[in-house]
């Protein structure tokens, strides 16, 4: 069932920290990452994309569906690609037809529909929008141990800084009960692998907390020096117990 406050905040929050996450996607290290998800999500340019929940997209191109519920995220998914379509909704209830896409994107989205209590709803109406050999492709956060022990550690942190909240008030973590609970709605795992390394979250930690305080500029030629020491800690420690994030592709039952 909705969380109606939980919604509501969401919604503020987005609207009004859009900007900073929108620049935050298209930083040297969160490159890093994104060409790690277009690699194992195999899209191809002549698929049917939706894009949920992505006002930082991923994919640019006339194929491209955007939905996001926050108006200033679609105000920035337009500019980064004119030629998409681009819906304002909540992602439970996507205005569209049954089984329009072959390839529905969903990152970092499930931990917040979760805390809104649209979970369970969010996956069914992804299945019942996604074509009968389509793939819904998700980037969310690992329930490993050890990256868990830091998402908690850091929260006093977030919670502190009070500027940028999207992530902080409604902070919640995603669990194999939360994967499961997503399976029951019709989908099986086709593929899974684990990212977003513990030393590479912590240099990105580190990172961001300067982009909290200084801005953007200054943060984003910190992240073209350090790139490669980035990247050699995303590449060379990337273990499953130690990754602060997986990402998988599911399919249809």
């Amino acid at each position: 069932m909705i969380n109606k406050k939980i919604f509501q905040q969401e919604l503020e929050d987005w609207d009004k920290n859009a900007q900073f996450y929108a620049e935050k996607n298209t930083l040297p290290y969160y490159q890093i990452i994104n060409d790690k998800l277009i690699n194992f999500y195999k899209i191809s340019k002549n698929e049917k994309i939706l894009e949920a929940g992505g006002g930082a997209i991923l994919t640019t191109g006339n194929n491209i569906t955007v939905i996001d519920f926050s108006k200033k995220m679609i105000e920035l998914a337009k500019k980064l690609n004119p030629y998409g379509k681009f819906i304002i909704s909540s992602v439970h209830q996507i205005p569209t037809d049954d089984k329009q896409f072959d390839v529905i994107i969903a990152n970092d989205l499930f931990h917040h529909v979760k805390a809104q209590g649209l979970l369970e709803a969010t996956a069914t109406e992804f299945k019942r929008v996604l074509k009968n050999d389509g793939r819904l492709c998700v980037f969310e956060r690992s329930s490993s141990l050890v990256p868990k022990l830091f998402f908690y550690l850091r929260k006093p942190f977030k919670s502190i800084i009070k500027k940028h909240q999207c992530s902080s008030r409604n902070e919640v973590s995603f669990s194999n009960k939360d994967l499961k609970q997503i399976l029951q709605c019709g989908f099986k795992i086709y593929e899974k692998k684990y990212i977003f390394s513990l030393p590479f979250q912590i240099l990105a930690v580190a990172i961001n907390v300067i982009q909290y305080l200084f801005g953007y500029k200054i943060t984003y030629r910190l992240q073209v020096k350090t790139k490669k020491i980035a990247a050699f800690l995303e590449n060379k420690f990337n273990y499953k117990h130690i990754c602060a994030q997986q990402i998988f592709i599911l399919k249809k039952k």
